[in-house]
């Protein structure tokens, strides 16, 4: 615990590149506004997207952090873990994009190397941004979505490669970060609902049956004890 303590940096060490997270995020709009309100298309462009952007500012950084990554077999391990549990759990668009951006958030503050976690997070942070919009993106669970989990492990793997031992404090925060975030959001999101919830009932007059009425009236019938 002491060693996982004393790898973790809380301020990123490298230069902040804010010009590549502007770059990343207009053009995950971009790719957002050709996917159109398809969740598996959105899929389709925004991953490819991403790994091109890195691709661009880094060369072949990504698949360097898998294949000459001095921990390789603990890299593949954690694709092929986050992998499984993405596939068993099958999570919703909103989850999966939620989980990869404060990933990605939590593993930029920890790895020496920044590039790849920025680029991503802010990629899919500007290709959800339309998702704020009613109906855009249906959130159901007819595909999977679990392909999002693993760009945070990827960056993560990229952002370590020249300072291996950071690998694993990066995935460990990565993950409390993720998981923060999605508590966060689905107490907003139920505090909102409740809202509009209380806000509909209060605004919905209360009718009453009108009692109906009878020109013979009829009297109890005895009633007789045994």
């Amino acid at each position: 615990m002491t060693a996982l303590v004393a790898t973790i940096t809380v301020v990123p060490e490298g230069p902040l590149h804010p010009s590549l997270a502007v770059v990343a995020l207009v053009a995950g709009l971009a790719g957002a506004l050709v996917a159109g309100r398809d969740a598996g298309r959105w899929l389709v462009l925004e991953i490819p997207l991403v790994v091109a952007l890195v691709t661009a500012a880094q060369g072949p950084v990504l698949r360097d952090g898998i294949i000459d990554h001095p921990r390789r077999t603990t890299v593949v391990t954690a694709l092929i873990v986050v992998g499984m549990v993405g596939a068993v759990i099958r999570p919703r668009w909103s989850t999966a994009v939620v989980v990869a951006v404060a990933g990605c958030a939590g593993i930029w503050a920890i790895v020496p190397d920044t590039e790849a976690p920025l680029i991503v997070g802010a990629g899919l942070a500007g290709g959800a941004a339309l998702r704020l919009l009613p109906g855009w993106i249906p959130d159901s669970r007819r595909r999977s979505h679990a392909w999002l989990l693993l760009l945070p492990v990827v960056a993560a793997a990229a952002g370590s490669l020249g300072r291996p031992a950071r690998f694993g404090p990066a995935l460990v925060v990565g993950a409390l970060t993720a998981f923060a975030a999605v508590v966060v959001v689905r107490l907003c999101v139920m505090r909102l609902f409740g809202a509009l919830r209380r806000r509909q009932r209060a605004g919905t007059p209360t009718t009453v049956a009108p009692a109906s009425t009878s020109s013979t009236t009829t009297a109890p019938a005895p009633t007789t004890a045994f």
